[in-house]
């Protein structure tokens, strides 16, 4: 038989097996055709082939083998990149739920400040509105009665010794002075008595009192009208 035959054989008996995957089943049933298609060949060229076919198996094993470890590889790289993005994902969720968290207690805080100050608050703008008042009488003495103006006198000496100093703020106090100063006339509170100036005093220690007792910010205790 010529070259020409045995390349046949080979060819024929590689297309049969193609579809094997398993490389020593693949290589027996290889065999088994040549044995088949070339019963009729002299031993050491069928002996020539055999030995062929085993280390072409050998070489298709090694590569089988290859590309499964690297696609075990490259799942496991997949899988580890996943579960790095979920744990991210997982650390950025609870992240945002500590900023929230944080948000809302800073919210509530101001909230429970705010309605603590709220009494003192009241008091103190009520007062500022009588302050008004009673400034604006006394000031302008020659639109009002000598009634109004005595009244608005001893309203603005209450305020001004005792009431006001329960919940003013420090500028308000700076004002109240000074223009207690500039009125004097009018006032009558310039300078003060000793009683006058002992219940100036309590009132400012009766306001750090109310302020501490209410929980109220040092801020808003001094802050601008």
């Amino acid at each position: 038989m010529t070259k020409h035959d045995y390349r046949r054989i080979v060819t024929d008996a590689q297309q049969a097996v193609e579809a094997i995957a398993d490389p020593e089943l693949k290589r027996d049933a290889f065999l088994k055709l040549l044995e088949r298609f070339g019963a009729s060949q002299p031993p050491a060229r069928l002996e020539t082939i055999s030995k062929l076919v085993q280390v072409l198996s050998v070489i298709a094993g090694v590569a089988f083998s290859f590309v499964s470890y690297r696609n075990a590889v490259e799942r496991d790289v997949q899988a580890r990149v996943a579960e790095a993005e979920a744990r991210k994902g997982e650390v950025a969720k609870y992240e945002h739920q500590r900023q929230d968290e944080r948000e809302r207690q800073m919210v509530e805080a101001e909230k429970r400040r705010m309605e603590a100050a709220r009494p003192f608050l009241e008091i103190r703008q009520q007062r500022y509105l009588e302050v008004v008042a009673v400034t604006a009488t006394l000031s302008n003495p020659t639109t009002h009665t000598k009634a109004e103006l005595d009244k608005a006198r001893t309203r603005f000496r209450d305020l001004y010794v005792a009431e006001l100093s329960l919940v003013e703020a420090g500028d308000v106090e700076k004002a109240m002075v000074a223009f207690a100063k500039k009125a004097s006339e009018s006032t009558g509170v310039e300078p003060f008595t000793n009683a006058q100036e002992a219940a100036y005093q309590l009132a400012h220690a009766l306001r750090d009192s109310l302020a501490k007792s209410w929980n109220v910010d040092t801020n808003v205790i001094n802050a601008a009208p």
